[in-house]
């Protein structure tokens, strides 16, 4: 969720379905990406038209996503999935300068009859959790993605003698064994 630091503390910036509306129109977004996380933790979306979204979309949802194409989601014959925009996840993408693009978190729903919250949707399955953590007595939970890279300078890998003997090197300024210690 986006959010402000305002005076050293975290203030998560909501905004409702009004609220969102309008900024499409005063931020000049061109377009919208809805994006939503796979079973893998794998960030996935799909970019439509600004002027081809519609208030009606944060209820109903959109449906834009074939549950097939997602590891470990769907099987063929059951594929037609929805997804249902937050609004409070609403932010500007400030690396596209070009086309002023936006971007939505989506809950996935099931597709046809079905409109209930996808049993593997990771964000259904968050809201879950947190539901019981509430009905256990905490008032405050916190979930969100980890997200993990490495920087490496080089990378060596001898594989010239594979049934004698294999290894790599790893060269990284920023890892703990650099020579410059600035890991």
């Amino acid at each position: 969720m986006p959010y402000k630091i305002i005076d050293g503390k975290i203030e998560p910036l909501k905004f409702t379905t009004e609220e969102v509306m309008q900024k499409l129109n005063d931020d000049k977004i061109k377009f919208l990406d809805l994006q939503f996380t796979g079973l893998t933790g794998r960030f996935h979306h799909t970019t439509i038209a600004a002027n081809m979204f519609h208030k009606e979309d944060f209820e109903y949802g959109l449906p834009k996503l074939d549950g097939s194409s997602i590891r470990g989601f769907t099987e063929i014959h059951e594929s037609d999935l929805i997804i249902r925009p937050d609004p409070s996840t609403y932010a500007i993408i400030p690396w596209i300068e070009k086309d002023i693009t936006a971007r939505l978190i989506c809950d996935i729903l099931g597709g046809g009859s079905f409109r209930e919250s996808f049993p593997r949707d990771p964000r259904g399955i968050a809201a879950k959790a947190e539901k019981y953590v509430r009905e256990q007595g905490y008032n405050t939970s916190y979930w969100g993605p980890e997200v993990e890279f490495f920087v490496f300078d080089k990378l060596e890998v001898n594989t010239m003698t594979p049934y004698h003997s294999q290894s790599y090197n790893i060269t990284s300024k920023e890892a703990p064994w650099s020579a410059e210690g600035v890991g």
